[in-house]
């Protein structure tokens, strides 16, 4: 194995590993908010005319990275590491390829 094997190895599952602890996360939060702050899992979970349905990106990633707590110490505390893992495993994902070509 050379550098690059490595290097694609690594952090590939770094990604892998922090894409799945932010999914679980994720799901942690939006059972938590479904069963402590119903109206704001409703307007993350809807989809258009479908309701709320499943997680909509479009609403979730704003509130993720929003101030916004709910004034809720646990949705505060879900929401740093979710956002702690997203940021890690999107780096891992973009250095992985970039490293690739610099050791080739």
């Amino acid at each position: 194995m050379n550098i690059v094997d490595y290097f694609v190895t690594f952090f590939g599952l770094c990604f892998f590993y922090f894409g799945l602890t932010a999914m679980i996360w994720s799901r942690r939060m939006n059972k938590y908010l479904k069963e402590n702050h119903f109206e704001k899992w409703k307007y993350i979970n809807h989809i258009g005319s479908i309701g709320p349905l499943t997680v909509n990106s479009f609403t979730w990633i704003p509130f993720i990275f929003s101030e916004d707590d709910l004034d809720d110490r646990i949705v505060e505390d879900i929401k740093k590491q979710i956002r702690k893992n997203f940021i890690f495993s999107t780096i891992s994902f973009f250095l992985m390829p970039i490293l690739s070509l610099m050791f080739m």
